[in-house]
């Protein structure tokens, strides 16, 4: 049975720190990287893993549509064709703050970030994560099952 969450409202403040984080001066955002379809990592995994760190989680609602923030996954359990032990993670349509998803173990088929998904995402949240070449694999939020 799925576990009960509670489900974020879109505030007029975390408006407000959205358009801070991206006004800025001289802040390097580092890209959330795609597949460009020549690499050699899988198109799609099964993985267990716990969520180590977040950037800032921005919820999905009327105010800014779907939205993907990237989380970094230390990996309890992965296919032998994925060789890393971290995996750089969108999460679509964030349900929590990013400090309810900290240290949270999760199971998912996480599926390779590629061109063609870029538009399936309204907006990303700010990355904080260099990934240096490797893509990024996402779920939607209802696609993690959380483990006890």
């Amino acid at each position: 049975m799925a576990e009960a969450q509670s489900v974020h409202q879109f505030t007029k403040q975390d408006s407000i720190n959205a358009k801070m984080i991206e006004s800025l001066p001289n802040v390097y955002i580092p890209p959330i990287t795609c597949s460009d379809g020549q690499d050699n990592y899988p198109d799609s995994i099964n993985i267990k893993g716990t969520i180590i760190s977040s950037s800032i989680v921005t919820y999905c609602g009327a105010v800014v549509g779907r939205v993907a923030t990237p989380m970094l996954v230390s990996l309890t359990s992965k296919p032998e064709s994925y060789h890393l032990d971290t995996l750089y993670f969108l999460v679509v349509c964030p349900s929590m703050p990013d400090s309810e998803y900290i240290g949270k173990s999760f199971a998912a088929v996480a599926k390779k970030y590629t061109k063609k998904d870029k538009n399936k995402f309204g907006v990303h949240s700010a990355n904080n994560f260099q990934s240096n070449g490797v893509p990024y694999y996402w779920q939607d939020s209802a696609g993690l099952h959380f483990i006890k």
